[in-house]
């Protein structure tokens, strides 16, 4: 339970940290009328490929972040959602232990009830 503590407190403070850069230019600053800075946007992209090679080599015989679904996981969710809507997908599809981790947090039934029920991007 420490290390799925610490864990998420790490996914807080840092990688969320880093979608946000990627997808707040790449979906909000549009809905709010300007061109994404693309020195941003690189910037977050060269952030989050470190970010998810280290979640390759992590999810090596794990179907989630810290051994079960938890909120580690659940904090990915709708950030990566929008980036991969913004064309961002070859981050996680190049990765397969990354990619199969996406397939399994983003085919959770609670998920698609979300998707079902608001509209995101």
């Amino acid at each position: 339970m420490m290390m799925d503590s610490k864990f998420t407190n790490l996914v807080q403070s840092l990688v969320i940290c880093r979608f946000g850069k990627l997808v707040g230019q790449l979906i909000f600053a549009k809905r709010r009328g300007n061109e994404p800075d693309l020195k941003i946007v690189n910037e977050a992209r060269e952030e989050l490929e470190k970010v998810l090679d280290v979640y390759e080599k992590l999810l090596e015989g794990k179907d989630y972040l810290t051994g079960e679904f938890s909120l580690a996981d659940l904090l990915h969710i709708p950030l990566t959602n929008y980036a991969i809507k913004a064309g961002e997908n070859d981050l996680w599809s190049k990765r397969p232990n990354v990619s199969r981790w996406w397939k399994n947090i983003s085919e959770r039934e609670s998920w698609k009830n979300v998707l079902n029920e608001y509209t995101l991007a």
